[in-house]
Protein backbone atom coordinates (compact mmCIF):
# COMPACT_ATOMS: atom_id res chain seq x y z
CA UNK A 1 0.00 0.00 0.00
CA UNK A 2 3.13 2.42 0.74
CA UNK A 3 4.27 1.96 -2.50
CA UNK A 4 0.77 2.00 -4.51
CA UNK A 5 0.62 5.52 -2.77
CA UNK A 6 3.57 6.75 -3.19
CA UNK A 7 3.68 7.34 0.44
CA UNK A 8 8.02 7.75 0.75
CA UNK A 9 7.40 8.18 4.66
CA UNK A 10 5.51 4.94 4.90
CA UNK A 11 8.53 2.74 2.91
CA UNK A 12 10.88 4.50 4.73
CA UNK A 13 9.73 2.60 7.68
CA UNK A 14 8.84 -0.59 6.49
CA UNK A 15 11.77 -1.14 4.16
CA UNK A 16 14.49 -1.66 7.20
CA UNK A 17 12.37 -3.79 8.78
CA UNK A 18 11.37 -6.11 5.83
CA UNK A 19 14.43 -6.31 4.87
CA UNK A 20 15.84 -9.36 7.36
CA UNK A 21 13.42 -11.24 5.66
CA UNK A 22 13.87 -10.92 1.82
CA UNK A 23 14.95 -14.42 1.13
CA UNK A 24 11.61 -15.84 2.70
CA UNK A 25 8.74 -16.86 0.82
CA UNK A 26 5.37 -14.47 2.48
CA UNK A 27 2.55 -16.72 3.29
CA UNK A 28 -0.34 -16.00 6.28
CA UNK A 29 -1.80 -18.41 8.48
CA UNK A 30 -0.61 -22.24 7.90
CA UNK A 31 0.17 -21.11 4.74
CA UNK A 32 -3.00 -20.85 2.99
CA UNK A 33 -2.39 -17.62 1.26
CA UNK A 34 0.92 -16.41 -0.22
CA UNK A 35 1.85 -13.76 -1.64
CA UNK A 36 5.49 -15.02 -3.31
CA UNK A 37 9.03 -13.90 -2.12
CA UNK A 38 9.26 -11.24 -0.07
CA UNK A 39 12.03 -9.18 -1.96
CA UNK A 40 8.89 -8.58 -4.53
CA UNK A 41 7.91 -6.12 -1.91
CA UNK A 42 11.60 -4.76 -1.33
CA UNK A 43 12.12 -3.66 -4.41
CA UNK A 44 8.91 -2.02 -4.82
CA UNK A 45 10.09 -0.40 -1.45
CA UNK A 46 12.91 0.82 -2.91
CA UNK A 47 11.56 1.63 -6.12
CA UNK A 48 9.68 4.82 -4.13
CA UNK A 49 12.91 5.47 -2.02
CA UNK A 50 14.50 6.19 -4.98
CA UNK A 51 17.26 3.35 -4.94
CA UNK A 52 17.02 1.76 -8.12
CA UNK A 53 20.31 0.13 -7.38
CA UNK A 54 18.65 -1.30 -4.79
CA UNK A 55 15.62 -1.78 -6.29
CA UNK A 56 16.84 -3.61 -9.07
CA UNK A 57 18.56 -6.35 -7.05
CA UNK A 58 15.71 -6.99 -4.96
CA UNK A 59 13.52 -7.27 -8.19
CA UNK A 60 15.70 -9.69 -10.08
CA UNK A 61 16.13 -12.38 -6.74
CA UNK A 62 12.07 -11.58 -6.76
CA UNK A 63 12.18 -12.75 -10.26
CA UNK A 64 14.42 -15.63 -9.37
CA UNK A 65 12.56 -16.85 -6.21
CA UNK A 66 9.01 -16.58 -7.96
CA UNK A 67 9.54 -18.42 -10.83
CA UNK A 68 11.71 -21.39 -8.65
CA UNK A 69 8.26 -21.38 -6.65
CA UNK A 70 6.23 -21.80 -9.19
CA UNK A 71 4.31 -18.19 -8.26
CA UNK A 72 3.46 -17.48 -11.73
CA UNK A 73 1.63 -14.33 -11.47
CA UNK A 74 4.44 -13.13 -8.74
CA UNK A 75 6.67 -14.26 -11.45
CA UNK A 76 4.54 -11.60 -13.87
CA UNK A 77 4.52 -8.95 -11.03
CA UNK A 78 8.17 -9.22 -10.45
CA UNK A 79 9.36 -8.78 -13.86
CA UNK A 80 6.58 -6.09 -14.24
CA UNK A 81 8.31 -4.27 -11.52
CA UNK A 82 11.97 -4.83 -12.37
CA UNK A 83 11.21 -3.60 -15.78
CA UNK A 84 10.01 -0.39 -14.57
CA UNK A 85 13.28 -0.15 -12.27
CA UNK A 86 15.61 -0.93 -14.99
CA UNK A 87 18.29 1.76 -17.01
CA UNK A 88 18.29 -0.57 -19.68
CA UNK A 89 15.57 -0.55 -22.48
CA UNK A 90 16.48 -3.85 -23.97
CA UNK A 91 16.66 -5.21 -21.26
CA UNK A 92 13.06 -3.99 -20.32
CA UNK A 93 11.38 -4.25 -23.18
CA UNK A 94 12.47 -8.22 -23.05
CA UNK A 95 11.26 -8.31 -19.30
CA UNK A 96 7.66 -7.00 -20.96
CA UNK A 97 7.58 -9.74 -23.78
CA UNK A 98 7.87 -12.55 -21.29
CA UNK A 99 4.94 -10.50 -19.24
CA UNK A 100 3.21 -10.29 -21.93
CA UNK A 101 3.66 -14.17 -22.43
CA UNK A 102 2.71 -14.81 -19.06
CA UNK A 103 -0.03 -12.95 -18.23
CA UNK A 104 -1.74 -13.70 -21.96
CA UNK A 105 -1.77 -17.39 -20.96
CA UNK A 106 -2.90 -17.16 -17.36
CA UNK A 107 -5.25 -14.37 -17.77
CA UNK A 108 -3.92 -11.80 -15.95
CA UNK A 109 -4.52 -8.00 -16.51
CA UNK A 110 -2.05 -5.60 -16.43
CA UNK A 111 -1.78 -2.99 -14.24
CA UNK A 112 -4.14 -4.18 -11.74
CA UNK A 113 -5.27 -7.48 -9.90
CA UNK A 114 -1.77 -8.57 -8.54
CA UNK A 115 0.54 -5.48 -10.01
CA UNK A 116 -0.05 -2.95 -7.52
CA UNK A 117 3.23 -0.64 -8.33
CA UNK A 118 3.05 2.98 -8.39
Amino acid sequence: LAARLGNVAAAAALYPRLLPYGHRVVTCGRATYCTGSASLSLGVLASVLGERAAAVAHLEEAVRRNDALGAVAFGAASRYALARALDDPARAAELRRELEATTGAIGMRLPGGLIWFP
